[in-house]
């Protein structure tokens, strides 16, 4: 095999070598400390330094662990080159012949020897390898040498290298503090080699492996040079690591191999505290036996954490250690985290791996874990282990049921519908008790419904009544899933949802409130609020949806279920029309959702803030804050509420960069997205997206595709059968078939809407008021005005900026033929409107309306925005007052969707501008105003 070539240390050689050539040309002192574990290459740096020098401008030290209690024994080699020296070389040789003679040895007498041999030496550059094995006696004369050259002159460079420890930071410190110039001092930590300079060094070693074979060989060495040679020569890892690793770890003492088996059965750093805690070994002797496995190269120490030094020993060490006392290492390992653990989960978690691995019952242990109060820190792989513990025949019968219970449970309430199904539908089976069949069926529906699995969901639910409980808490709990399943506002969802209303008001009267509830009781409670709120929803009732939601939020006694009915009073507020209030409540849901770790609401939140913007008009927020969104349902599977489908916030972003950026641009992707939409009910509002857009921006050839899209819609309206959706679809098409010219259509849909709504309140009122105008700027155009009028004035009082800008396009437009002055007023400011909230899209139809009636010529003005307290922005306004609820830059950053440099930034632009200086000033200082 080929010798190793010096390969990745091209700077770290650059540097030392620029040192060596600055002491020399100064004729100063200088001095660097290269760290670095074992096997990090350190010696071959020294060597390559070596080969840059003359032989007569070098001199060498090398610590050997068997000589560290002997005075001078690494200085030897270097101190017997000294006595060559002419004149000062023989008096050092005198003091050292005196020394070896019995004659006590004066360290002071021979560090200055030396020193005046180093001077006629100059330049000269001292190499110490392994610095941590020099003993005390050599480390002073070196120090002595290098501060005898610092105030008397003389080009003298030293270079140590040394594993990492306390040692070798104490000389560095003194070192820095000696020389006290940077120009004069390296200190520099050798880490693995990257994947390219470790690729070529293993093919270079061996020209037989290909580039994908000498890429897994740099992997599994994780970049280690000394361990990249040695697999590299070998060709695979099973050939060189076990016989070659257990030939040097036999040579241990008894304490130090089994260190090694506790170290190598964790698998991660362990502190030192804990090794003695789990072995009963008292201080000293847990340090003797960690200090013989670093110095021999089986592990690392940093500060008061050991770990074994590279995966490839802890891998050799499990392989040769008999199957008893691995067991018996996991025991201890086991008892010593229950016993610390308290009801930390990570802790928990472990110590059940453990304690799996020793071979004992996990049961208990398992349910310690399920019931934890931070439980919400589990993840998916959690529970299949736990599962794996509630089917292992082991276990006693009665905790392994109680356990596949809390495992279905704790999935659920992770949000993650995929798992709770799985282990719901696998513990039907086991049930006898009618009641217990019946509640686990109807966990199992809820999952499928959140999947989106309809058929399986109605058969699971089938099977809950099926079963024959006669729990009355459970009843209600049937009663409003059955409204929720049923999903339309029939009689066949109001009656189970009247009744399961009925039964809980009954159950909290009964009790004297619903503090006073049970959990069971509660979960039904609550059960019976939702189905209220989503029968609202699909009947159209916005200010009873936001009643109940408060009803919702006193009775939840979790975080999570009160910020998640938070956020369906943010739908309400938005059909309601009051924007400004949804976005508060959303942007401060969310910034508890991040706060309390809980990932599924957050997104939620996000969703709804990103839209709640887009309505606003801030269309750059809306845009960050849904392209955030859909990146979170990118990296991980996400939970989304019944009411909301992944095609629906994907085209959210679409829809705003219509506006940004151009309908056409976004054309091709909404109707991707309606194509791969396999629900109607969710695919009709994407089609009505792409139909409403293409009615707004296209031109004449573009009719026939906006119905089309129109019709689409509609008949997925009809395939959906959610009288929710088919109103709010009606209003917008008649909008859109009114703009294309389609006025029969549009008078017809809007005829049929007013038959079924009396009354007509918030958003969507506002959607029917435009449509009628639209109609009716076609025949009467005086009539007309005063119905876009009164829908700017609406627009403006929900504070929907860009409906808004739509409604005074409309205006300006319809003004064109009547009162060309004031049309010209209105567009003029609509193109000013539409530039500052970066609505392009709409900034272009004002210009091509202008040009319709002569203007040629505009161009933007300078946007002032009023301040605030202080002479705060709106923006700067809004973070101060999150600063308030005691957010912390990131939190506030996460909630904002912008980094926390910019957060950092608005923060200290806000203190100077309040006078403050600090955010507990701040916060009285807004609290005042």
């Amino acid at each position: 095999m080929a010798t190793a070539p010096f390969l990745g240390r091209d700077e770290e050689l650059a540097a030392l070598s620029g040192l060596v050539s600055r002491s020399f040309r100064a004729g100063t002192a200088a001095a660097a400390i290269v760290r670095g574990h074992a096997g990090s290459g350190k010696t071959r740096l020294i060597m390559e330094v070596r080969a840059n020098l003359e032989p007569a401008n070098q001199l060498t030290v090398s610590g050997f662990e068997p000589e560290r209690q002997v005075p001078l024994a690494a200085a030897r080699g270097l101190l017997s080159a000294m006595t060559s020296v002419e004149h000062e070389g023989s008096r050092l040789a005198a003091l050292l012949d005196a020394s070896s003679s019995g004659r006590p040895l004066e360290p002071v007498q021979v560090f200055e020897a030396a020193h005046r041999c180093v001077t006629e030496l100059a330049p000269l550059v001292v190499l110490v390898d392994d610095l941590q094995w020099v003993d005390d006696l050599t480390v002073a004369l070196a120090h002595y040498l290098l501060r005898a050259a610092r105030h008397r002159g003389g080009g003298l460079a030293l270079i140590a290298a040394s594993r990492p420890g306390p040692a070798v930071s104490a000389f560095a410190r003194s070192v820095g503090r000696l020389l006290a110039d940077p120009d004069r001092m390296v200190n520099m930590t050798l880490g693995p080699l990257d994947r390219g300079c470790g690729v070529q060094l293993a093919r270079c070693l061996n020209s037989d492996l290909d580039p994908a074979s000498a890429a897994r060989i740099w992997q599994q060495s994780g970049g280690v040079p000394f361990w990249l040679t040695e697999l590299a020569r070998a060709g695979t890892i099973g050939s060189i690591t076990r016989p070659f690793l257990m030939e040097r770890l036999a040579g241990v003492s008894a304490d130090a191999g089994w260190l090694a088996a506790i170290l190598a059965t964790v698998g991660t750093p362990t502190d030192m505290a804990m090794i003695e805690d789990v072995l009963g070994w008292s201080q000293p002797r847990v340090h003797m036996a960690a200090d013989e496995l670093v110095n021999d190269g089986f592990a690392m120490r940093v500060g008061l954490v050991l770990r074994i030094v590279h995966d490839l020993v802890r891998e050799a060490v499990l392989a040769e250690l008999p199957d008893g006392l691995v067991r018996r290492a996991h025991a201890q390992l086991a008892d010593h985290l229950e016993a610390h653990a308290g009801d930390d989960v990570q802790l928990l978690r472990e110590a059940l791996g453990h304690r799996r691995a020793a071979g004992r019952p996990c049961s208990d242990l398992a349910l310690r874990l399920v019931s934890s109060p931070r439980r919400r820190l589990l993840g998916p792989e959690d529970v299949r282990e736990l599962a794996r513990v509630a089917d292992d025949p082991a276990e006693a019968a009665a905790q392994s049921s109680q356990l596949r219970w809390e495992v279905a449970r704790i999935a659920s309430e992770l949000g993650r519908p995929e798992l709770a199904l799985e282990h719901w539908v696998a513990l039907l089976p086991r049930l006898t008790s009618a009641d217990e069949r019946a509640r686990a069926a109807l966990r199992a529906s809820q999952a499928a419904l959140q999947l989106g699995d309809w058929t399986q969901a109605r058969a699971l639910f089938a099977e809950a009544c099926a079963a024959g409980s006669v729990d009355a808490v459970l009843a209600i709990e049937l009663d409003a899933y059955q409204s929720e399943l049923v999903g339309d506002s029939s009689t066949e969802s109001e009656l189970p949802m009247r009744r399961a209303a009925s039964a809980a008001r009954a159950l909290v009267h009964s009790r004297g409130d619903h503090d006073a509830l049970a959990a069971d009781e509660r979960r039904a409670y609550l059960a019976a609020l939702r189905s209220q709120f989503y029968f609202a929803l699909r009947t159209e009732q916005p200010e009873k949806m936001l009643h109940i939601t408060e009803q919702t939020a006193l009775a939840c006694d979790t975080v999570d279920g009160r910020l998640r009915a938070t956020l369906d009073g943010v739908l309400a507020l938005r059909l309601l029309g009051q924007f400004v209030e949804a976005e508060r409540r959303c942007r401060a849901a969310r910034l508890a959702a991040v706060r309390e770790n809980l990932p599924a609401t957050a997104f939620h939140a996000g969703y709804l803030l990103a839209g709640t913007l887009y309505h606003l008009g801030r269309l750059a927020e809306a845009r960050a804050a849904a392209a955030e969104v859909v990146a979170v349902a990118d990296r991980a599977p996400v939970v989304v509420p019944t009411w909301l489908s992944q095609s629906w916030i994907r085209s959210l972003v679409h829809e705003i960069d219509v506006s940004m950026q151009g309908w056409q641009t976004s054309r091709a992707a909404i109707e991707d997205l309606a194509d791969s939409e396999p629900n109607p009910h969710f695919r009709l509002n994407v089609r009505l997206t792409s139909g409403f857009w293409a009615a707004r921006l296209g031109g004449p050839t573009d009719t026939p595709y906006a119905v089309a899209c129109l019709k689409a819609a509609r008949e997925d309206a009809q395939a959906a059968g959610c009288a929710r959706c088919a109103s709010e679809l009606a209003v917008r098409a008649a909008e859109a078939y009114a703009r294309v010219g389609w006025l029969g259509d549009a008078r017809a849909l809007l005829d049929t809407w007013d038959a079924g709504h009396p009354k007509a309140i918030g958003e969507v009122a506002f959607w029917r008021r435009r449509g009628e105008a639209l109609i009716t700027a076609h025949s009467d155009r005086a009539a007309a005005v005063a119905h876009l009028e009164a829908v700017c004035g609406q627009a403006r009082s929900m504070s929907a900026q860009l409906e808004h800008v739509w409604s005074r396009l409309d205006l300006g437009k319809v003004l064109a033929v009547t009162d060309r002055e004031r049309s010209v007023a209105v567009l003029q400011a609509t193109a000013e409107d539409a530039h500052q909230l970066g609505a392009y899209s709409e900034q272009r139809r004002a210009l091509q309306l202008l040009r319709a009636v002569g203007v040629r010529a505009w161009r933007p003005t300078r946007h002032v925005v009023d301040a605030g307290p202080g002479g705060l922005t709106e923006r700067e306004l809004e973070i101060g007052r999150m600063v308030a609820t005691g957010a912390s830059n990131p939190e506030i950053a996460e909630a904002m969707f912008v980094s926390r440099k910019t957060i950092e930034r608005h923060v200290s632009n806000i203190l100077a501008k309040t006078g403050t200086r600090n955010r507990a000033e701040l916060a009285a200082h807004l609290a005042s105003k």
